[in-house]
């Protein structure tokens, strides 16, 4: 089943790469293909992995072999209905044609923003976080939360609205990018610009987990690449690696016990790549935290129907309504905690909280079913993003970052509790359309508007 597996993820990664309408560097990160990536590499690669277990058990249980062919199924299923929507939802020549041809949108707002305003945005969301975590959880969090991720670092009651403040960076230097389409960007409005994600990436560094920090660093990276597409050099290569390598680092040494003494991130990280090598960095990456979404599945589909009920729809739509509600407010136990109290005895965090992916959620809502119907929606959403990634004439810059916010989720959302993350990526365009309002001004409509013979008037850029 895992050599078949690996078969069918190959030939469905492998057709998504090369019809995809983004080309260069972008081809690799626009949505439909992060989405890919992540699901081969859980449901095709860690299957290969058959020693995983004397690395690491699935929080002190190991599912049989008969369990683990059932996720892989549910994987392969998976891959296949989200390839075969991408499939019929590829813009064809003639409506790329129409596509590009299509008069550009009028901009609702002038955007008012230079390199520098993107930096003080930033700055000044970092100063509202640190405020407002000294308010919530008092001053010494910051201690803490640097020390490492603890039972004493904990940010129990912080909305996650608030923890997303600190991306107010990387999205106000995407609205930047973005509304200077078709303008050059000056090699200072670069280096200021630059400022931006940095605070953004420091701040969300600090709370030892990625959810945020994908995004973060994606953010920027998707908007250079919807204004002017890049093709692959080798020193892309490079920096790409390196960026995957801390990724896949992090996850060792974010816990307080992971680390010496005074010693932050950095420091840590540094530490544990020259312990452990290339090789024990990667391991990890198909053999523990990174992929362990197919075995938390194998684990659940032995008693799932059974023991454990079908959410049919408590799993999606209840908690998603559920999501943004603050504990203790609604009696009701989300569904995905109630998943893994019947297993570990408790919800997420009590004591443990593996995630199941896209894949899982879907499973454990109604079977291989759910899971065809749910990735074959998930794959028309993941295609027409990327659609409007390449033919973006006729979108505002508004609407344009949006696009790029959500292809930055891509990854996040697929690999953890999705449902969790379609709120997360809601804060971020929330925070987007605040600070674009902030920056901007309604464009006041004057007769030469609407006495031009062109059919819409050409989007105004500052």
């Amino acid at each position: 089943m895992a050599l078949f597996s690996l078969f069918i993820g190959a030939v469905c990664l492998l057709y998504i790469l090369c019809t995809n309408p983004v080309r260069g560097i972008g081809r690799f990160l626009a949505p439909d293909t992060m989405v890919m990536l992540t699901m081969v590499s859980i449901f095709s690669i860690r299957p290969l992995f058959e020693n995983r277990f004397e690395i690491r058990t699935i929080y002190g249980i190991m599912p049989d072999e008969a369990s683990v062919d059932a996720a892989v199924l549910v994987g392969i299923v998976f891959m296949v209905s989200f390839t075969a929507a991408v499939f019929l939802n590829r813009v064809r020549p003639r409506r790329r044609s129409e596509l590009v041809g299509e008069a550009k949108v009028i901009e609702r707002r002038e955007l008012r923003i230079t390199a520098s305003k993107t930096a003080l945005v930033a700055l000044v969301a970092f100063v509202a976080y640190i405020a407002v975590l000294t308010v919530l959880s008092g001053p010494s969090v910051f201690a803490r939360l640097a020390a490492g991720r603890s039972s004493e670092a904990g940010l129990g009651g912080v909305p996650e609205l608030v923890m997303i403040l600190p991306m107010a960076g990387s999205i106000t230097a995407a609205l930047f990018i973005i509304s200077r389409r078709g303008l050059v960007i000056t090699r200072r409005e670069w280096l200021v610009l630059a400022v931006a994600p940095l605070v953004s990436v420091m701040a969300l560094s600090q709370l030892g987990n990625r959810r945020f920090l994908i995004p973060a660093i994606l953010i920027p990276v998707v908007a250079a690449l919807i204004r002017k597409p890049v093709r692959v050099k080798l020193s892309h290569v490079v920096v790409a690696f390196i960026a995957f390598l801390m990724l896949a680092i992090i996850p060792m040494v974010r816990s307080a016990g992971a680390r010496m003494k005074g010693e932050g991130l950095l420091e840590a990280s540094w530490r544990y790549f020259q312990t452990e090598g290339l090789q024990g960095v990667l391991t990890p990456v198909f053999a523990s935290f990174d992929t362990e979404m197919l075995d938390y599945i194998a684990i659940i589909s032995r008693p799932l129907g059974d023991g454990i009920p079908y959410g049919f729809g408590r799993g999606t739509v209840l908690e998603f309504f559920l999501r943004p509600l603050p504990s203790g407010i609604s009696e009701t136990t989300p569904y995905s905690d109630a998943v893994l109290t019947s297993v570990w005895g408790g919800g997420c965090g009590t004591p443990v909280c593996p995630v199941a992916s896209t894949a899982g959620v879907l499973y454990f809502e109604g079977g291989l079913a759910f899971v065809a119907i749910g990735a074959f929606l998930y794959g028309i959403l993941a295609a027409r993003l990327s659609n409007a990634w390449k033919f973006n004439q006729h979108l505002s810059t508004l609407k344009l970052t949006t696009v790029a916010l959500a292809s930055a989720f891509a990854l996040v959302a697929t690999r953890t509790n999705t449902v969790h993350a379609i709120w997360w990526a809601l804060y971020a365009v929330l925070l987007c359309f605040a600070v674009h309002w902030f920056l901007s001004r309604p464009i006041k409509p004057t007769r030469s508007n609407f006495a031009s013979t062109q059919p819409t008037v050409v989007r105004t850029v500052n």
